[in-house]
């Protein structure tokens, strides 16, 4: 309210426009700010629209670990709701998509809750649930 914006603020365009039809994870209809690491990506000539298949490796890199319990942590602290990553498919592509969301599942096989991440990988609202032990192996941050 009543704040004057700076000539930088007034010609950034670091904010994506997402249809809020079918889902309520979208974030709000107006815009979502876009993370650190997308703008990084943005000043280097990469692209890309919900959903759509990463290009090039340069494009994404891997969180350091030594294990995939420990790549999973990093994962974990780094990535915040609405930061934008790319995270594998059914098919073993990576997609680009954003955080909308964390959450606990129940995993029968340990008998206990796991963190999930839940990410949107179209404006129609399609999502993606990824439980923490395979955050290290499913999940590539934008590389700038």
């Amino acid at each position: 309210k009543g704040r004057v914006r700076s000539p930088a603020e007034e010609n950034d365009t670091s904010s994506v426009a997402l249809s809020n039809e079918k889902s309520d994870l979208i974030p709000s209809e107006a815009t979502a700010t876009r993370s650190r690491r997308d703008k990084l990506g943005a000043h280097v000539g990469h692209s890309y629209t919900l959903g759509e298949t990463l290009r090039s490796p340069s494009h994404a890199t891997i969180a350091a670990g030594r294990t995939p319990k420990r790549a999973s942590e990093v994962v974990g602290r780094s990535l915040a709701d609405n930061d934008y990553a790319f995270v594998k498919c059914a098919g073993g592509s990576f997609s680009y998509a954003i955080l909308a969301c964390r959450s606990e599942e129940y995993d029968p096989g340990n008998r206990s809750l796991e963190e999930c991440m839940m990410f949107v990988l179209s404006n129609s609202g399609q999502t993606k649930t990824i439980k923490k032990s395979q955050w290290g192996t499913c999940i590539r941050f934008i590389k700038g």
